[in-house]
């Protein structure tokens, strides 16, 4: 959201010099002018235009690194036209796997299913086009349309790994912004209730199910009621969100990122959020060598939560995580099989003779770990080191 003192800062310069290239009153007219919504910079300003802005306004910004590695967040890159993945360890690296959607409309909104951690379903902005995608290979298949509720624009998918409900939130980015749920099967959508945000951009689902989201119009933070779709605000996010971006919980870190776009530096960045105030921290930029990259939606393979009904996993654990040569399992079980972050099925165990299960074989790196136990089968993810 704008400041008003900066659009008056903006008018009184005029006329500057960034790198050689003039800044017109024009093109400052429109960027101070420029309403919230959840589409792309390049819907508003030419790319040269938009290399004019960024040096214009980028100055110097504090960033942090989060330790760790191995998590991938993918997502389409729609400044590239390209669907891959990133390590948020190590922002100038995009992974591309293939092309993003092709399509007149905007690919707005995607989650990978907790259920199939190799598939996800993706929506368009304003059509409600919607496609699956199979993450390992980047091939999007045409399932249907799903129309936003009236008025409004689709800005977010987010399964709810416990119960694996599909949810979508969308806006009028003026006066109202609705949760729904998602029926993959019907190809339809249930009015959850409007969350009374104003320009609702995304929203996410932790492991022990609370739903937040955050709004481009007044910048804020919020919890979201996942019954009713009632919002309350936690903070300011701290910056001029614009555009379309999201939000993603990585189950294994605990980390709750942001992948937006900073229309203040007129750049797309990778920030972690405090879910108790709504402040953001800054990563970086996202991948620096592409000037303006923009990720209009996110999805980390977050493995289903166990349910109570599970009752073979009952108090299951796999151990030590990370792991380097071996894990111990808390009970017997069927089988195991390891499967990489692109898909592969590495190890395969069928009736293992112990609960010591020797890995020495597995390179470094993430793995979801399906286990086969009493008939019920359950994921778990594991690093190993």
């Amino acid at each position: 959201m704008k400041r008003p003192l900066f659009f008056a800062a903006l008018f009184v310069l005029g006329c500057v010099f960034v790198n050689a290239q003039s800044i017109s009153d024009d093109l400052l007219n429109r960027y101070a002018n420029l309403e919230p919504n959840g589409k792309s910079p390049s819907h508003y300003f030419t790319q040269e235009e938009q290399s004019v802005l960024r040096e214009y306004l980028k100055t110097n910004t504090s960033e942090t690194n989060v330790l760790g590695g191995g998590t991938l967040i993918h997502g389409a890159q729609n400044s590239n036209s390209e669907f891959g993945n990133f390590d948020p360890s190590d922002l100038t690296t995009f992974n591309t796997i293939g092309p993003s959607l092709s399509t007149s409309d905007f690919e707005s909104s995607g989650d990978i299913d907790p259920s199939n951690l190799t598939m996800g379903y993706v929506l368009t902005l304003s059509t409600g086009e919607f496609y699956s995608i199979d993450i390992t290979t980047g091939t999007y298949t045409s399932m249907g349309t799903i129309s936003p509720p009236p008025g409004q624009d689709w800005n977010g998918l987010e399964f709810d790994p416990a119960t694996g409900i599909l949810y979508g939130i969308s806006s009028d980015f003026s006066s109202t912004s609705s949760l729904s749920t998602i029926d993959v099967g019907s190809m339809s959508y249930t009015l959850v209730g409007d969350t009374g945000m104003l320009g609702a951009i995304s929203i996410a689902i932790t492991s022990t199910g609370e739903m937040y989201g955050y709004d481009v119009v007044d910048d804020n933070f919020y919890s979201i009621n996942t019954s009713t779709g009632a919002a309350t605000v936690l903070g300011p996010v701290g910056f001029d969100a614009n555009f379309g971006q999201d939000l993603e919980w990585d189950d294994a870190s605990g980390i709750m990122y942001m992948v937006c776009y900073n229309a203040g530096v007129f750049e797309g960045e990778v920030r972690t959020v405090d879910l108790t105030t709504g402040a953001t921290t800054l990563i970086g930029d996202l991948i620096p060598a592409v000037t303006g990259t923009q990720m209009a939606w996110a999805a980390i393979q977050n493995p289903p939560v166990l349910s109570v009904d599970d009752t073979a996993f009952l108090n299951f654990v796999i151990a030590p995580n990370p792991a380097s040569t071996q894990l111990n399992l808390s009970s017997e079980v069927d089988s195991l099989v390891f499967i990489n972050v692109i898909g592969q099925r590495v190890l395969e165990i069928l009736q293992p003779v112990s609960t010591t299960i020797d890995i020495t074989s597995l390179s470094s790196g993430m793995y979801f770990v399906e286990v086969q136990k009493e008939g019920e089968k359950a994921i778990f993810r594991i690093a190993v080191e």
